[in-house]
């Protein structure tokens, strides 16, 4: 009885766990859900942000947000939607046009400026967490532009090799 139980219920055992992704799954994922939250009618500019990075390696955000960018993009094309996505190099011509500091990436206010000045009505932004070994957590979030809402957002686990 007890080992007739057991198998019935061992498979359950592992459904129940939380899923830890490899990272290319873990940022289709995210593009995927991303794009869900985004009216088919809509045709918005996204501005994709620094990931604020918890980890003591900050090679892994940029290289997330790297995949991230070019997934987005090339899903949005592969789905025929009318969307735009804001490139890094961007970023980096309005910092020095209106001289935004480092530490003013952290700041959602401060988001939402750059996102102004960038022409996007959405800005994606998250934090990356290093939750034990080679796992980590990745947050985002989908803003509005305009009203500061907080349209949706993603959260999950992935691994990844050690990036030096």
């Amino acid at each position: 009885m007890k080992k007739t139980l057991f198998l019935l219920l061992f498979p359950f055992l592992f459904l129940s766990c939380a899923t830890v992704l490899p990272v290319e799954r873990a940022v289709e994922d995210i593009a995927w859900n991303t794009l869900d939250l985004i009216p088919e009618d809509d045709s918005p500019v996204i501005a994709l942000y620094k990931l604020r990075d918890l980890t003591e390696n900050g090679v892994l955000s940029e290289l997330l947000l790297t995949k991230l960018t070019l997934e987005l993009a090339n899903l949005a094309r592969y789905e025929e939607r009318d969307i735009i996505i804001v490139s890094r190099q961007t970023f980096n011509a309005i910092f020095q046009e209106q001289n935004f500091i480092l530490s003013d990436l952290a700041d959602q206010t401060k988001q939402i400026e750059i996102g102004r000045f960038l022409g996007a009505d959405l800005i994606l932004t998250g934090d990356l967490i290093n939750t034990e070994g080679d796992t980590f957590n990745i947050n985002t979030q989908l803003i509005n532009i305009e009203t500061g809402e907080i349209i949706g957002g993603n959260t999950l686990d992935f691994w990844s090799t050690p990036i030096e």
